[in-house]
Parts: C-alpha cells; structure tokens; sequence
C-alpha cells in the first residue's frame, strides 16, 4: 500500500510546537494503553533520549473524536485523545506511519526518524 492509498485519515493538520509539548507532558492515559504495556514499556526503553519532533492533529471520524500524533526522534508516534488530552496508545512506527503524517501536511519526514523506524523494524519492534 502506498501513502497515497491510506485513507484512513479523512484531516491532518500540523500542531505547533507549544501545543505538541503540552499534549507529549500529560500523564493521564487510557485503559487502551494499559492492554499494551509491552509496548508502552519497549517505546520508553528506545525512546529514552528522543526529542519530540512534531505533532500532528488526525481526524479519523472516530467516534471519540479527533487524535493528536506525537512524533518522536526514535521513531514512536504517541497517539493522544485531543479533548480529554489522554495518552492512548504508543506506535512503534514504520516508515509510511511516519511518512502518511508528514506528507498529510507537505513535508518530509525527517530521515533520522525514517533511519530509525527501518531499525526497529528490523527488530520487529512495531509487532509488539
């Protein structure tokens, strides 16, 4: 599948720096994110020293409404509710996750996020 067929997303806008920061230093999180704590637990081991690098806002129609996409040097997407402001899930990401989002928005991905997306995988990371 190529980005370009994903069309699970129906918006994404690109988040400014300071709104991205307040949604990455919430703690509060979702029963969702506690049924993957082997995931949750490995993207905090590889993400120990990554920076936050953007945040994007994804509309998907879900009925919960919009979501907030973190995107980290390690090559994680923190995935976060935008009203409650809760964290609801870690995506050990795979390139085309990193990329949908960037190119959503007219960017590029940043090829060190890429570089490190291809070595988790290679560690079958994103399948935990």
């Amino acid at each position: 599948m190529t980005i370009n067929q994903n069309k699970s997303f129906k918006s994404v806008r690109e988040l400014s720096d300071i709104e991205s920061l307040g949604y990455y230093n919430s703690y509060e999180t979702t029963n969702h994110l506690s049924d993957r704590f082997s995931r949750w637990s490995k993207a905090i081991v590889i993400g120990n020293d990554a920076k936050l690098n953007k945040g994007f806002i994804v509309d998907k129609g879900h009925e919960k409404g919009a979501e907030i996409h973190l995107v980290t040097t390690s090559g994680c997407i923190f995935v976060y509710n935008k009203k409650s402001r809760k964290l609801i899930t870690v995506l050990i990401a795979r390139v085309n996750q990193v990329k949908r989002l960037y190119t959503h928005c007219g960017l590029f991905a940043p090829q060190g996020i890429l570089n490190n997306c291809i070595l988790n995988s290679r560690k079958q990371l994103n399948k935990i």
